[in-house]
């Protein structure tokens, strides 16, 4: 019997219902002990590992350096998964994220 709920677990279950996973689809196994809003530049040192990230953005603005970096932290970090509101602070995610989120398994909502 399994103890943990998965990326995909989550997604079947309706639990994301209005989200998009919109890349990093080869990590949809990852493990997710818990969820997590982040809204600081330094919130994915905190990570523990298996988080579902939630955030609007707003450590993003006027910082095009640190979004860059966002998918290889959430990756070092054992992320389980990066639920990201598009628009008002976050801005759009490019071609260049989806590829390096589908190359390294992590999912984006």
């Amino acid at each position: 019997m399994k103890i943990y709920l998965t990326v995909e677990d989550i997604i079947k279950n309706n639990c994301l219902k209005n989200a998009t996973l919109v890349a990093g689809k080869k990590g949809i196994q990852n493990i997710a002990n818990n969820i997590v809003v982040l809204e600081t530049p330094d919130g994915m040192n905190w990570l523990q590992g298996n988080e579902i990230v939630l955030t609007a953005g707003y450590a993003f603005i006027n910082d095009k350096d640190y979004k860059k970096q966002f998918i290889k932290d959430a990756y070092k970090t054992n992320a389980a998964a990066l639920c990201i509101k598009v628009g008002r602070y976050y801005g759009e995610i490019d071609n260049e994220m989806i590829e390096e989120a589908d190359e390294l398994g992590v999912p984006i909502f």
